[in-house]
């Protein structure tokens, strides 16, 4: 169901940036912070509610085998429950999110300067735009 309601999405979970350039510890990190909603189905299996963009690129890094990630199991009583359950998280979520992801890259370069003050060394401007697949000049302000 879910690859079908995607079918049209203009972003692909299949093709993105090199992730392997990340180190295994911020692999670690960013795995431990992802929670899939899933479901069981008639047979035993998981099926996936929503598809996650990050999950789906880190999932590509050679080490990712070893990492986990949280998943939050979702037992719908009727199919009625099943289509709020869908609606909510492929439609809504995103829609609240837009309110984050609209200043993304100025924020991204706020708190990279604000870190530099506060004398820590952040990753490299170069490296995260490498990683969003932008050109290093979006994250500059």
């Amino acid at each position: 169901m879910l690859d079908r309601l995607m079918e049209n999405d203009p972003i692909s979970l299949k093709s993105g940036p090199d992730i392997s350039i990340l180190s295994t510890k911020q692999l670690s990190i960013l795995c431990k912070n992802i929670m899939l909603n899933v479901m069981q189905s008639g047979d035993g299996k998981y099926l996936l509610l929503s598809p996650n963009l990050i999950y789906n690129q880190l999932i590509q890094h050679p080490a990712a085998k070893n990492e986990v990630v949280n998943v939050l199991i979702h037992s719908p009583e009727s199919e009625q429950e099943l289509l709020a359950l869908i609606d909510t998280l492929n439609l809504v979520q995103p829609a609240l999110s837009l309110l984050e992801s609209a200043n993304k890259s100025k924020t991204i370069n706020a708190r990279y300067l604000q870190l530099n003050k506060m004398g820590y060394k952040p990753t490299p401007l170069t490296f995260l735009a490498k990683l969003a697949n932008k050109c290093p000049s979006t994250l500059r302000g």
